[in-house]
């Protein structure tokens, strides 16, 4: 025979849970909203008048333009319904075209076309909320780009979404291609995006000869060590990368991730030089990686615990190298907006590429 009074109680303490479960989920749900103000805010800084905004899946319009006045800029907001052939001719029809997209896995045609912008840009400009948002502009090729990588991970598609955005063409090598056989010359700027393999002496000859003559090399990550043929020593690379020692990690403790900038990186952009930045995460992949640069005049920023150089450029014959420690990928480290603008504003400067 059922126990009414003890039925009644479990059903209580079943409706009490319930109730005190409620608000945790709906703040673990809800904790974030889509930043729509941040993309609005980037649209109104970097479109321009004739411009056309895409916004895939079409539900997510209004969301925009309540933070977004298409009339400011002199744009047009349009919506394509999770076809591809319509973007497609869009793009076709116009210079510029930026698609806000966010994927909708329910939906063929929204993956399809999430499959064929990140496979052409990279990951977009990454807005994060509730759901990510990626923003790409699609626009005529304005410089040409080679970017090496490895075949562990994926460092190429944030260097993909940063450059795509500013109007590279992008050619993609792993890093088993020997790099004797790629003519620099046919590029704007070669990406070294965390190699894991040594390059060899020919390779290394190579890569020195092509910036004596006017390459612009931007390398990042782990690669100074595998550049210099696998050491962390870098008198084999010294002369035409800047740094003579590549120091990697400090140790993991948050507060020494800090990074400052140097007065000469107020050339590049406005900052703050008494403010310290965290470009880094918590991630294993994370590291705060620097150099010991001899010539600090070409340090644009460094580690706050050891000095240790995380920016910097040198100048060697009529080229250029750039090394970018933090990793453009670090989407949840608390000042990766304005690490990604200084590398942009870096890059845009050396190509004297204008802003608008």
């Amino acid at each position: 025979m059922i126990n009414v009074r003890r039925l009644i109680s479990y059903i209580l303490i079943i409706i009490l849970v319930i109730a005190v479960s409620f608000p945790s989920i709906q703040s673990f749900y809800y904790k974030k909203i889509e930043d729509w103000k941040g993309i609005s805010q980037y649209l109104v800084e970097h479109s321009r008048s004739g411009d056309v905004i895409v916004i895939e899946p079409d539900w997510q319009r209004m969301n925009l333009l309540h933070y977004y006045d298409p009339n400011l800029k002199n744009t047009m907001i349009r919506t394509i319904d999770a076809n591809l052939t319509e973007l497609e001719d869009i793009v076709s029809k116009n210079e510029r075209v930026w698609v806000v997209y966010g994927e909708s896995p329910w939906s063929v045609g929204n993956l399809e076309i999430g499959n064929w912008l990140h496979s052409r840009y990279g990951l977009g400009e990454r807005f994060l909320g509730k759901y990510e948002n990626d923003l790409y502009l699609i626009q005529p090729t304005l410089f040409k780009v080679a970017i090496f990588h490895n075949l562990e991970w994926s460092p190429e598609t944030p260097w993909m979404s940063l450059l795509g955005i500013m109007g590279a063409s992008i050619n993609t090598f792993n890093d088993t291609t020997l790099i004797t056989n790629v003519n620099f010359t046919e590029f704007d700027i070669v990406v070294f995006a965390d190699i894991l393999r040594p390059l060899s002496k020919s390779e290394r000859t190579h890569l020195q000869e092509s910036i004596k003559n006017g390459s612009i090399v931007i390398i990042s990550g782990v690669s100074p060590e595998y550049l210099s043929g696998g050491t962390t020593d870098l008198p084999t690379i010294s002369s035409w990368f800047g740094a003579t020692v590549y120091i990697g990690p400090s140790n993991r403790e948050l507060e020494n991730w800090k990074v400052k900038f140097t007065d000469k990186a107020t050339n590049v952009m406005d900052l703050n030089l008494e403010d310290e930045y965290i470009f880094y995460t918590d991630e294993a992949w994370s590291r705060p990686i620097g150099c010991y640069v001899p010539n600090e005049e070409y340090v644009y920023a460094y580690r706050k615990d050891d000095k240790a150089a995380t920016i910097f450029l040198h100048e060697f014959g009529d080229g250029i190298s750039i090394y970018i420690g933090p990793r453009l990928e670090a989407d949840y480290s608390p000042d990766i907006y304005i690490f990604r603008t200084f590398v942009e504003s870096l890059i845009r400067s050396v190509l004297m590429i204008n802003q608008k």
